[in-house]
């Protein structure tokens, strides 16, 4: 059975982590940027010092504009503007579509190892584990060569044996045996997602 090579997390969502980190920039250079409020108060101090008519007349319409701003909160806008909306929707869509065919394919690639597991790793890992038990029996016979049996007995050799019998069930193949059959319950509930090929090559037709 071939390595699975890692998967490279660059190849897939490619142009939706690249509007992400657009909206994630943008928001950072908004924050970074001096507060409304305060441009507005400074911007009326100079505008009080000035003694320029045209710059007057300026900055009295740029500060009229900021008040309207504040005044109709208009200091927030869209992470993302109108005409790249649907872009962004449909690109997220296909390359969403890409992914489910690669999960398609590793899916696929699971089950043949979970067949594996069930097939050949099991009865492997039971072999070992029932000789690892039977390798205890040297335990038992010490056990009975220190018993004494009949009326008046301390301790039945049944008793006895029935304590080492326990003991002789726990070994490392058997608590190993009991992980990977709850491995094996976990990956066969990876559900794997609907065929997608189909409709992804007819939207990749349309992907800008």
């Amino acid at each position: 059975m071939e390595n699975m090579n890692p998967i490279d997390e660059n190849q897939y969502f490619v142009e939706s982590k690249k509007a992400i980190q657009v909206v994630l920039d943008k928001e950072q250079y908004l924050a970074k940027q001096m507060p409304t409020a305060d441009k507005l108060r400074l911007l009326k101090e100079h505008k009080e010092s000035t003694k320029s008519p045209e710059e007057y007349e300026d900055l009295e319409k740029l500060e009229k504009e900021l008040e309207r701003k504040i005044r109709f909160n208009q200091l927030i806008e869209p992470a993302v503007p109108e005409e790249y909306r649907e872009t962004l929707k449909r690109n997220a869509v296909v390359e969403k579509l890409e992914v489910d065919n690669k999960l398609n394919e590793l899916k696929a690639e699971l089950k043949d190892r979970i067949e594996y597991l069930e097939n050949e790793l099991v009865p492997l890992i039971d072999n070992i584990r029932q000789l690892e038990k039977m390798s205890k029996i040297p335990n038992q016979i010490d056990a009975i060569l220190d018993l004494t049996i009949g009326e008046g007995a301390p301790v039945t050799a049944n008793y006895r044996l029935q304590l080492l019998t326990q003991t002789n069930d726990e070994t490392q193949a058997g608590e190993a045996l009991q992980a990977l059959s709850n491995v094996i319950k976990s990956l066969k509930k990876i559900e794997v997602p609907i065929e997608t090929k189909g409709l992804l090559n007819f939207l990749k037709r349309g992907k800008k």
